[in-house]
């Protein structure tokens, strides 16, 4: 036992950091994000990596076993490449496959890890290429922050009621129900089927005829 834990002393300590973080996570009343996460990934990501280093040691004297394990080793880091160059530079809406990428992940999260009314300035943008006058906006932020970045086109929310014709957006914090008011659910009336567009992923803009 005593030699086994000599062996492997900084596996052993690195998951036993993590054990303890993780238990006072789950204790925790406090839960706004993934951000609390973050200080366990370092230590996941250099223990995974010993595995990989460790099982690649194992196979590298069968050429075929070792060749087999490189390219698919290869294959996911293109791939985990692609995915974040894909988000960009929406970062924070990142979210892998399983979850259905960035424009499915407010199904899951939502809050500091996907809308914190981050997007006004490129809903701006979008409304300049788009030739939009105006456009009734329900987000995560407050108002002023609306006037400042729409610059005189914000027509002002929908107040959960049916929206008006013409073009509307809602943030992904409050599309669903935000936490605040659970009932207001703007997906009776705008379904996704009916996006036009979603600004970084977490404002999605819809036009009512």
């Amino acid at each position: 036992m005593r030699e086994c834990l000599a062996r492997h002393f900084t596996e052993v300590a690195l998951v036993l950091v993590l054990g303890i973080y993780w238990a006072a996570l789950i204790r925790s009343n406090m839960n706004i994000g993934v951000r609390h996460l973050l200080p366990a990934f370092p230590l996941t990501y250099i223990l995974v990596s010993r595995q990989i280093v460790e099982f690649y040691r194992k196979i590298k004297a069968r050429p075929a076993a070792a060749w087999t394990f490189r390219v698919a080793l290869g294959a996911l880091l293109v791939w985990q490449a692609i995915t974040v160059v894909r988000v960009y530079p929406s970062y924070l809406a990142y979210f892998n496959e399983l979850a259905g990428g960035p424009g499915g992940g407010w199904r899951y999260v939502n809050d500091s890890n996907l809308d914190w009314g981050q997007e006004l300035k490129r809903l701006s943008r979008f409304m300049d290429q788009r030739g939009i006058a105006g456009i009734h906006l329900d987000f995560f932020g407050p108002v002023e922050e609306a006037n400042y970045y729409l610059k005189g086109r914000f027509l002002g929310s929908m107040g959960c009621s049916a929206p008006p014709k013409g073009w509307v957006a809602v943030s992904a914090m409050v599309y669903p129900g935000a936490p605040w008011n659970p009932g207001c659910d703007y997906r009776r009336f705008l379904p996704m089927e009916k996006v036009v567009a979603k600004i970084g992923y977490s404002i999605f803009v819809f036009h009512i005829d």
